[in-house]
């Protein structure tokens, strides 16, 4: 998981969102069981200390992991339910309304050329 991260922040920077998701067995894989949720948290604990700042998991439905916080002072700036969001606290130019850090979060798409 290191050497993964350490790439990921080396070519593609330390702003990279990284989905950790949880494997269910289902189909012709039943033998095959999920994926601890344990694993997936100390997944996501190497991640961020090695610098990463945006480290989600998911397929586990309601975990605090499937969250945006701020990662300046840790306010929960997106609550998710899955693939839906049921808050969203951020301003209008991508800021962290506690703190004012810049988030890399892309509120609307930009305008497409005619």
């Amino acid at each position: 998981m290191r050497k993964l991260v350490r790439w990921i922040i080396n070519n593609l920077g330390d702003e990279t969102p990284l989905h950790l998701l949880r494997f269910h067995p289902n189909y012709r894989m039943l033998d095959i069981p999920p994926t601890p949720i344990t694993l997936l948290e100390k997944s996501v604990k190497v991640a961020k200390e090695e610098g990463l700042k945006h480290v989600y998991i998911g397929n586990v439905w309601g975990h605090q992991l499937e969250d945006t916080y701020c990662p300046r002072c840790g306010y929960k700036v997106i609550d998710r339910q899955g693939f839906f969001i049921s808050k969203l606290d951020i301003t209008d130019d991508s800021r962290c309304p506690k703190c004012g850090y810049k988030l890399n979060i892309i509120l609307k798409p930009p305008k497409l050329l005619k």
